[in-house]
């Protein structure tokens, strides 16, 4: 899967990958998925894929792109919220 998201370099390409990943609840499915939540492209995929893996540790980044200027990065936050349990 690493490789693959690293040969996709159309940004719509990867956003089923991150979807697939997000239904493994593996640290290596997160670590895969982690730095794509810094890309604001790809930003609002990643969130929902950590969300569906429901990992609480995942929160308090999720929670940091809350008022982002991409509405669909904000939909994503407030969805993620509901689904990631408290620490």
């Amino acid at each position: 899967m690493a490789r693959l998201l690293d040969t996709l370099h159309h940004i719509p390409s990867k956003d089923p990958v991150l979807h697939y990943l997000g239904q493994f609840k593996t640290q290596e499915a997160r670590s895969l998925i982690l730095p794509y939540v810094t890309d604001p492209e790809t930003r609002a995929t990643a969130i929902k894929a950590l969300a569906r893996s429901k990992n609480p540790a995942d929160r308090p980044l999720v929670e940091q792109y809350a008022h982002d200027p991409n509405s669909q990065v904000r939909g994503a936050v407030k969805s993620a919220l509901k689904k990631l349990p408290e620490q």
